[in-house]
Protein backbone atom coordinates (compact mmCIF):
# COMPACT_ATOMS: atom_id res chain seq x y z
CA UNK A 1 0.00 0.00 0.00
CA UNK A 2 1.02 3.56 -0.40
CA UNK A 3 1.11 6.11 1.83
CA UNK A 4 -2.77 7.14 0.91
CA UNK A 5 -3.73 3.84 1.77
CA UNK A 6 -4.37 2.76 -2.05
CA UNK A 7 -2.93 -0.65 -3.20
CA UNK A 8 0.55 -0.54 -5.28
CA UNK A 9 0.69 -0.93 -8.58
CA UNK A 10 1.96 -4.24 -9.73
CA UNK A 11 5.58 -4.22 -11.00
CA UNK A 12 6.06 -4.68 -14.42
CA UNK A 13 8.13 -7.76 -15.30
CA UNK A 14 10.13 -6.05 -17.40
CA UNK A 15 11.28 -4.31 -14.62
CA UNK A 16 11.54 -7.36 -12.78
CA UNK A 17 13.42 -9.47 -15.36
CA UNK A 18 16.00 -6.08 -15.30
CA UNK A 19 16.45 -6.03 -12.04
CA UNK A 20 17.69 -9.27 -11.50
CA UNK A 21 19.67 -9.42 -14.70
CA UNK A 22 21.70 -6.39 -13.65
CA UNK A 23 20.80 -5.28 -10.50
CA UNK A 24 23.37 -3.11 -9.91
CA UNK A 25 22.29 -0.87 -12.93
CA UNK A 26 18.79 -0.09 -11.48
CA UNK A 27 18.20 2.89 -9.32
CA UNK A 28 15.21 3.56 -6.63
CA UNK A 29 13.76 6.54 -6.73
CA UNK A 30 11.47 7.64 -4.05
CA UNK A 31 9.26 10.53 -3.02
CA UNK A 32 8.85 12.76 -0.02
CA UNK A 33 5.73 10.22 1.34
CA UNK A 34 8.00 7.57 2.03
CA UNK A 35 8.32 8.24 5.43
CA UNK A 36 5.00 9.04 6.09
CA UNK A 37 4.33 5.86 7.98
CA UNK A 38 7.70 6.12 10.35
CA UNK A 39 7.13 8.09 13.39
CA UNK A 40 9.74 10.47 14.95
CA UNK A 41 11.68 9.91 17.81
CA UNK A 42 8.96 12.04 19.77
CA UNK A 43 6.21 9.55 18.54
CA UNK A 44 4.85 11.91 15.43
CA UNK A 45 4.70 11.11 12.11
CA UNK A 46 7.40 12.65 9.62
CA UNK A 47 5.68 15.75 7.99
CA UNK A 48 4.20 16.20 4.90
CA UNK A 49 5.66 18.68 3.21
CA UNK A 50 3.06 20.94 3.62
CA UNK A 51 3.36 20.20 7.44
CA UNK A 52 6.78 20.57 7.11
CA UNK A 53 6.17 24.34 6.30
CA UNK A 54 3.95 24.78 8.22
CA UNK A 55 6.42 23.70 11.36
CA UNK A 56 9.51 25.78 9.74
CA UNK A 57 6.99 28.59 10.15
CA UNK A 58 6.06 28.44 13.40
CA UNK A 59 9.17 27.47 14.65
CA UNK A 60 10.88 30.51 12.99
CA UNK A 61 8.35 32.42 14.77
CA UNK A 62 9.27 30.44 18.06
CA UNK A 63 12.73 31.40 17.40
CA UNK A 64 11.89 35.69 17.30
CA UNK A 65 11.26 35.66 13.58
CA UNK A 66 8.20 37.17 13.03
CA UNK A 67 6.00 37.54 9.63
CA UNK A 68 4.10 40.51 8.56
CA UNK A 69 0.52 40.05 7.82
CA UNK A 70 1.01 39.79 4.43
CA UNK A 71 3.64 37.32 4.22
CA UNK A 72 1.67 35.19 6.37
CA UNK A 73 -1.05 35.24 3.74
CA UNK A 74 0.86 35.17 0.89
CA UNK A 75 2.56 31.78 2.93
CA UNK A 76 -0.51 30.04 3.50
CA UNK A 77 -2.22 31.16 -0.06
CA UNK A 78 1.46 29.14 -1.47
CA UNK A 79 0.55 26.01 1.07
CA UNK A 80 -3.16 25.99 0.21
CA UNK A 81 -2.05 25.48 -3.44
CA UNK A 82 -0.26 22.84 -2.10
CA UNK A 83 1.61 21.69 -5.65
CA UNK A 84 5.30 21.49 -5.63
CA UNK A 85 5.97 24.87 -7.66
CA UNK A 86 4.28 26.73 -4.63
CA UNK A 87 5.56 25.05 -2.28
CA UNK A 88 9.37 25.34 -3.37
CA UNK A 89 8.48 29.25 -3.73
CA UNK A 90 6.92 28.76 -0.01
CA UNK A 91 10.47 26.69 1.59
CA UNK A 92 12.59 28.86 -0.32
CA UNK A 93 11.42 31.86 0.54
CA UNK A 94 11.16 31.12 4.34
CA UNK A 95 15.12 29.70 4.04
CA UNK A 96 16.21 33.15 2.46
CA UNK A 97 14.22 34.93 5.30
CA UNK A 98 15.21 33.30 8.41
CA UNK A 99 18.68 32.46 6.74
CA UNK A 100 21.11 29.39 6.48
CA UNK A 101 21.78 28.47 10.16
CA UNK A 102 18.12 28.50 11.54
CA UNK A 103 16.74 26.56 8.69
CA UNK A 104 19.81 23.99 9.02
CA UNK A 105 19.11 23.84 12.95
CA UNK A 106 15.11 23.35 12.36
CA UNK A 107 15.80 20.72 9.50
CA UNK A 108 18.06 19.30 11.96
CA UNK A 109 15.89 19.12 14.49
CA UNK A 110 12.77 17.86 12.49
CA UNK A 111 14.67 14.90 10.23
CA UNK A 112 17.95 14.11 11.95
CA UNK A 113 16.64 11.96 15.37
CA UNK A 114 15.78 8.12 14.34
CA UNK A 115 12.70 7.30 13.91
CA UNK A 116 11.05 5.57 16.58
CA UNK A 117 9.05 3.42 14.39
CA UNK A 118 9.91 2.47 10.87
CA UNK A 119 7.55 1.69 8.23
CA UNK A 120 7.29 -1.67 6.15
CA UNK A 121 8.67 0.15 3.03
CA UNK A 122 12.20 1.64 5.02
CA UNK A 123 12.00 -2.57 6.33
CA UNK A 124 11.80 -3.52 2.55
CA UNK A 125 14.70 -1.06 1.52
CA UNK A 126 16.68 -2.09 4.27
CA UNK A 127 16.11 -6.44 3.45
CA UNK A 128 17.08 -4.86 -0.63
CA UNK A 129 20.37 -3.74 0.53
CA UNK A 130 21.03 -6.92 2.42
CA UNK A 131 19.14 -9.61 0.13
CA UNK A 132 17.95 -8.89 -3.24
CA UNK A 133 15.60 -11.98 -3.85
CA UNK A 134 14.21 -10.71 -0.24
CA UNK A 135 13.25 -7.62 -1.25
CA UNK A 136 11.57 -8.75 -4.88
CA UNK A 137 9.43 -11.54 -2.71
CA UNK A 138 8.59 -8.38 -0.06
CA UNK A 139 7.49 -6.36 -3.35
CA UNK A 140 5.72 -8.97 -4.74
CA UNK A 141 3.89 -9.56 -1.59
CA UNK A 142 2.85 -5.67 -1.40
CA UNK A 143 1.63 -5.24 -5.42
Amino acid sequence: MNVSGNRIPAIPNELIDAFRATPSRVVLLVGAGLSRRSKRSNGQPFPSWVELVRELLHWANSQGFSLTEEQSAGIESLLRRGDSASLIHASGWLKASIGDPLFAEFMSKTFASVPKVVSTTHELLRAGLKNQNEAMFMLRRLA
